[in-house]
């Protein structure tokens, strides 16, 4: 364990002690421990669409070059403690568990320390490719940026283009069309979008807050650009007004459609 989560764990022990010596109420306890340890506390709830809690998801927190991770338990619970000197005012908190579709949730930060969210998770169907690491976040660019859009990311640059590998199933090559999209921040040039050795789309347009939205393109026809087997995806940050433009992305989907 690197030292820093043994410093941590060791304070936030004997803060709990201290207080429990003087009689202070749970709420109270962690409350202190939250201003001590300067962080953040997310809490919430994963759960199926029909209000069933989900045991097992993965929640992440990819936060510099670390990673904050829980599991949700019997319940679906799980809890964050998130350094507040580097959270973004809107951040990503990421959701996995095999069989359900990988989710990705943009939250804002208001003055308080402690936030609750709850979070519902389907299953995949059969007419679903993702194309990218389930708890994978992908900062492209320079690490030259300023402004609304571009005002705080997660992550350092993870370098100027990013590569990742995708497998079809023959049975879906005879669908018609498919939808690709992809959840991104950030996005302010033609940044591109290449599958296959083929360019497909721009990555240009995001919100205007900073926070993470699902960018969906218009459907293309499924033989002419995918193929049985392996595939290919690349995104290339581009260079424009003296700079690389600096994004973040995540959750690469396909969805086949007839």
């Amino acid at each position: 364990m690197p030292l820093q989560c043994l410093s941590r764990r060791a304070s936030y022990v004997t803060v709990v002690f201290c207080l429990a010596l003087v009689g202070c109420t749970p709420s109270e306890i962690v409350s202190t421990i939250i201003n001590e340890l300067d962080v953040v506390e997310i809490t919430g709830i994963v759960e199926t669409r029909s209000g069933e809690p989900i045991e097992n998801v993965t929640v992440r927190a990819p936060l510099g070059d670390r990673i904050f991770q829980d599991e949700t338990d019997s319940v679906g619970s799980f809890t964050l403690l998130l350094p507040n000197d580097e959270l973004p005012r809107n951040f990503l908190l990421l959701f996995y568990k095999e069989g359900f579709v990988p989710v990705g949730k943009n939250y804002s930060r208001s003055g308080s320390r402690r936030l609750e969210v709850n979070v519902d998770i389907e299953e995949t169907r059969p007419n679903q490719v993702f194309a990218d690491g389930f708890l994978n976040l992908v900062h492209l660019g320079d690490d030259s940026y300023s402004g609304s859009i571009n005002s705080q990311f997660q992550k350092r640059t993870d370098g100027l283009t990013h590569t990742t590998f995708f497998d079809i199933p023959l049975e879906l090559m005879s669908y018609q069309s498919v939808t690709l999209s992809i959840l991104a921040k950030g996005l302010q040039v033609e940044n591109e979008l290449i599958i296959n050795d083929t360019l497909v789309a721009y990555l240009d347009s995001s919100a205007e807050t900073g926070a993470f939205t699902r960018v969906i393109f218009e459907p293309f026809e499924t033989q002419a650009l995918l193929r049985s087997g392996r595939n290919t995806l690349r995104i290339n940050s581009v260079f424009a007004g003296g700079t690389y433009d600096d994004f973040e992305f995540t959750n690469i989907m396909f969805e086949f459609e007839n």
